[in-house]
């Protein structure tokens, strides 16, 4: 993932430890966290404080939507199965399960009204 500003509240201790020794434009080895292998670069360090709400309004407005784009997704699948039977079938491109396409029971809507 890309962190826009990152802090050291915001990432995994082993990687603050290698994120904030780097300097602009350098890059890290591959290393191994809990979440998976990593290699970081630090494009520019920004100065301590605070960040205009101007600077980060587009940002914020976007990563509302999708919470509530998410949120609302649940809550039609959450009824849907009261009345149905709900199959999930994730491709290979979906980042967040790593079995590939495998068939879950989760999200998602392949099924009829019973």
């Amino acid at each position: 993932g890309t962190y826009f500003e990152a802090t050291e509240e915001v990432v995994l201790p082993e990687m603050a430890e290698r994120l904030f020794t780097l300097k602009p434009r350098e890059l890290s080895g591959p290393f191994r966290t809990r979440s998976g292998w990593h290699i970081m670069k630090v494009l520019q360090l920004n100065k301590p404080g605070r960040v205009p709400y101007e600077k980060v309004r587009e940002e914020l407005r976007q990563n509302l939507m999708v919470e509530a784009r998410e949120e609302r997704i649940a809550e039609l699948v959450k009824g849907a199965r009261n009345v149905m039977e709900i199959e999930v079938f994730r491709t290979p491109e979906d980042s967040s399960n790593t079995e590939g396409s495998k068939k879950e029971q989760a999200g998602g809507v392949n099924g009829a009204a019973s």
